[in-house]
């Protein structure tokens, strides 16, 4: 009930895709008949596509997830005392050192990801995300949801609130933070103090725009890096500078693992460890060669 109707149609699509490949797979039947064979079968069902498809096992453990907590779901509300736990005992498809999604190197990001001349054909506001997720780490959804009252430019320290909305719930309750700007997020929040309003709540729309740009234009390394690379990079800026792991936590919106007390950190805690892994005051010269032709 507190989702946007956007977000209502993205928590359907995998659910209604997860009940159509068990269907397919083992028939349209009462879900009270349904067996550990079924189960079973639904398994072998995704590894074979897994081998023949060259899919990830990650797609087959989200179908096999969904397929569970919907019949649980039902079985509960409508007291049919399946034995869920027993039929997707151990279901769940493990591979070691499976693809997963890379982060870029810093200088990579400096010298080609944020290099103008490389971003000259993308329009402006889906540029400036780019710098913004850069230094903040937030991710896509979290950056076009922000309203003009969320970006604070004439603070002492300019920044950021991440907030929970009716009908715009957060990821998680962790996600709710304050994240101070330096940098190339500085830049991007002066250029668009409004926010990213072409793209207000609409990250699956920006997403597909950087996505298929960066990748005509050869600016993804590899097939496991994508626009989302960004958040992983900060994640490991602000680590190797040693941040304290409640400040991690509290810039990343992660929940912190220990015993946690009081509000965290600071504005100026954070802004102290964020400046120290920021992008952009030890590259400025860089870009500034541009026109000496030095940086291709």
């Amino acid at each position: 009930m507190n989702k946007s109707p956007n977000q209502v149609r993205k928590w359907r699509l995998p659910r209604k895709r997860a009940i159509n490949n068990f269907i397919k797979c083992i028939g349209n039947k009462p879900i009270t008949q349904i067996t550990r064979d079924d189960t079973l079968k639904f398994r072998d069902w995704w590894i074979e596509r897994i081998e023949k498809e060259n899919l990830v096992t990650d797609s087959a453990n989200k179908d096999i997830v969904n397929v569970k907590n919907i019949l649980e779901l039902v079985s509960d509300n409508l007291k049919l005392g399946i034995d869920v736990s027993h039929l997707f005992k151990k279901l769940i498809l493990t591979v070691e050192n499976e693809n997963k999604r890379l982060p870029f190197e810093s200088s990579f990001i400096i010298n080609t990801l944020l290099n103008p001349r490389k971003l000259s054909g993308l329009n402006p506001q889906a540029k400036w995300v780019l710098h913004a997720m850069a230094e903040t780490g937030a991710g896509l959804s979290e950056l076009v949801g922000l309203l003009p009252e969320d970006i604070v430019l004439d603070a002492e320290i300019p920044h950021i609130c991440i907030l929970p909305r009716p009908k715009k719930p957060l990821k998680t309750k962790y996600r709710k933070r304050v994240i101070p700007l330096v940098g190339f997020a500085l830049d991007a929040f002066k250029a668009c103090p409004q926010g990213f309003t072409d793209y207000w709540d609409r990250p699956d729309s920006l997403s597909a725009v950087l996505g298929k740009y960066l990748s005509e234009n050869n600016l993804l390394p590899t097939p496991n890096h994508t626009v989302y690379s960004l958040r992983h990079s900060f994640q490991d800026r602000i680590l190797s500078v040693n941040t304290p792991d409640r400040i991690q936590a509290d810039l990343m919106g992660h929940k912190f693992n220990r015993q946690a007390y009081g509000e965290g950190g600071s504005l100026a805690h954070k802004f102290e460890w964020i400046k120290k892994a920021q992008l952009k005051d030890c590259t400025q010269s860089v870009f500034n060669l541009q026109s000496h032709s030095r940086i291709e």
